[in-house]
């Protein structure tokens, strides 16, 4: 769904231009004119007289070869070299011998010598000031969203903005494709692999700029990055909203310049607690460019507790020089208000015993046991049918692997407590109960080194072999500002390859990277939940998870079951502490444990820029606020 680029930071090969006339791309045509280096004010060769036939040159040879293509709609005067009377000079020319196309300049700011103000990394709130005034230009930012690494947090804020503004009109992400170049591993991979896509550094290079080049939405061999499918739903062209959705009535705006809505098939599944209930197709909806028209969908009776999604998808009706007939343009999900909470009930189960000695103590049911430590409070060991589930401990954690716009920030200094905040807590209570229904309480407590801080975890085991775990962070005087994550981690065996979850997927997701996760029942290995990307980094998060299952060749594994509040979840065949100490996915290790971690919530992935920016609040964990959060295990039997 991306429709213009932008040829920084030089004009491009002539077959370029080409495609894009053909397929139908909007092209900024930008001059290769840069000399940041140099400086800007008085040091800009923009403002030596020496210098004004060069930076005409440049542009009038640029214009010249490339006016006549249809797709170039803009002219850039260049990048990042400052601005006075040469580009003045080269935006004069440029108008007189082409009035048709609109001129812009990004550092020409708001003076006369650009018709768009183009800014770079503008953050929301100073694009709404500029769209809060009269404007006889629109703001169109020239590069946003810098896609560096586990990138593009807050897409859908900034298109929230810019679609509530007529003066906001767009902006092109830096950048298409992670630079990097293919090379051969240079010792044994841990993984097998031979060739992976080396960056600065790499090649004995000093000074470099390691990764700072894989700012890409797909990777150098143009496999998508996870982020792609974010701007793919942002970006779409067809937006369906609410009118009365108990009654399946729908608004279908058209947001495109030219095409009618007629070229696309229309379909809607609903679902009922992530499992199709019914479909039906929609035909092809005549909704021309630029207009809105109502619809219905005949929906069954919707009966019974849980969660009814509604899910309309629009797709090519016959194919087109650029995807086959079928392809997905565009999706919107609905909640339909006869979504209940699902019941929490769990069957009593058999009798449940406690042994316990000086290190532990077990609860043991029909089939089987959970043994927790008296001395870490944690869940040590989770047996049944004479299966341990268990790879290592269940314990707390408030530590996220950064990804590369954490890395290049303060928020490596502001989080840093929490590192070995988990392992350094120091446990001040342990106590077992047997409660009314004949079911264990446990609960343990611990105080975190942050000074007064301290992390509660209950667990509450059934006799039918579930135990739910629930965990609560109580903040301290001196807690630091922010925390990393709220959540717990675990082992399993490495047998349990295959993973089922009901959340957004299938795509990893973040708390401000999940508009493009669709919510259903998704499918995958593990290898598939994790993502290569050129630097290794935090990867392979899903959000907003219901349940999600681990399973073996024979079906059997372990069941997670959110409470009250979904879940986030990661499975990697690594440990943590090799993904931080990796610096390519190839070095990443292949374990006989998978490590499992079941989040409350974890920092976004930010995505303003990568040399400072922070992630925005809405998407952190203050750490001066408690946070609790509930989950259940429950053991799966190999089905017959």
């Amino acid at each position: 769904n991306i429709n213009a680029v932008r040829t920084s930071h030089y004009p491009n090969d002539p077959r370029w231009y080409a495609l894009c006339d053909e397929y139908g791309l909007y092209v900024v045509d930008e001059a290769n004119i840069e000399s940041h280096g140099m400086g800007y004010g008085e040091a800009s060769l923009a403002n030596h007289p020496a210098w004004r036939q060069a930076h005409l040159d440049r542009t009038q040879r640029m214009v010249e070869r490339d006016k006549n293509h249809p797709s170039i709609i803009i002219w850039s005067l260049g990048n990042e070299a400052g601005n006075g009377v040469n580009f003045e000079a080269t935006y004069d020319w440029t108008k007189q011998r082409d009035p048709s196309r609109p001129v812009q300049y990004e550092r020409a700011g708001l003076a006369r010598n650009t018709d768009i103000v183009c800014p770079m990394y503008m953050p929301i709130e100073r694009m709404l000031e500029y769209a809060a005034k009269p404007q006889e230009r629109p703001l169109i930012q020239c590069e946003y969203a810098h896609a560096m690494g586990n990138s593009v947090g807050n897409l859908q804020d900034y298109w929230d903005a810019i679609e509530s503004h007529r003066q906001l009109q767009g902006g092109f992400i830096w950048d298409w494709v992670d630079q990097g170049l293919l090379a051969d591993v240079p010792e044994g991979s841990p993984t097998g692999a031979k060739r992976y896509f080396a960056y600065g550094g790499d090649f004995g290079d000093v000074p470099n700029d390691t990764n700072f080049c894989c700012n890409g939405l797909v990777q150098p061999d143009r496999a998508p990055n996870p982020h792609l499918y974010e701007v793919g739903k942002v970006y779409q062209s067809i937006k369906v909203a609410a009118v009365d959705l108990a009654a399946g009535r729908l608004r279908v705006t058209n947001k495109y310049d030219f095409l009618n809505l007629d070229r696309f098939n229309a379909s809607w599944i609903l679902r009922h607690d992530g499992r199709e209930l019914a479909s039906g197709g929609l035909g092809r909806l005549d909704v021309a460019p630029r207009r809105s028209k109502e619809m219905a969908i005949d929906l069954p009776a919707l009966e019974g507790q849980g969660e009814w999604l509604l899910t309309v998808s629009f797709t090519l009706a016959e194919a087109a020089s650029w995807a086959p007939a079928g392809h997905r343009v565009a999706w919107d999900q609905f909640e339909l208000p006869a979504s209940t909470p699902p019941a929490q009930s769990a069957e009593a189960g058999g009798k449940l015993e406690i042994t316990q000695d000086a290190d532990s103590l077990t609860v043991r049911g029909g089939g089987f046991s959970i043994a927790f430590s008296k001395q870490t409070g944690e869940i040590a060991s989770f047996k049944s049918a004479g299966r341990e589930l268990l790879a290592a401990p269940l314990a707390p954690n408030f530590w996220k692997v950064p990804n590369d716009n954490q890395y290049r920030s303060s928020y490596l200094k502001m989080v840093a407590p929490w590192r070995n905040a988990a392992a350094e807590r120091q446990l001040t209570r342990f106590e077992a109960e047997t409660v009314a229904d004949g079911a264990v309480r446990v609960v343990a407590e611990a105080s975190l080194p942050p000074a007064g801080s301290l992390v509660r975890t209950g667990y509450l085991v059934r006799g039918d072999g579930s135990v739910t775990v629930s965990l609560r962070y109580e903040p301290g005087e001196a807690a630091p500002p922010l925390i990393p994550k709220v959540g717990m981690t675990t082992s399993v065996s490495s047998r349990f390859e295959n993973v089922a979850w009901y959340g957004r997927g299938p795509q990893e997701t973040y708390w401000d990277r999940k508009t493009g996760g669709e919510i259903a029942i998704h499918q995958a290995t593990v290898e598939e939940m994790i993502h290569p990307y050129c630097r290794a980094q935090d990867t392979g998060n899903r959000s907003d998870v219901r349940w999600l299952t681990l399973t073996d060749s024979s079906g059997a594994g372990l069941r997670v079951t959110a409470g009250t509040e979904v879940v986030n979840f990661a499975v990697w065949p690594f440990t943590m502490a090799d993904l931080e100490a990796a610096t390519h996915s190839y070095q990443l290790p292949r374990r006989d444990a998978l490590t499992v971690n079941i989040d409350h919530q974890l920092h976004g992935v930010g995505g303003d820029n990568s040399w400072g920016a922070l992630t925005h609040p809405q998407y952190t964990l203050p750490g001066d606020k408690p946070y609790e959060y509930s989950f259940t295990l429950s053991p799966i039997a190999a089905q017959q």
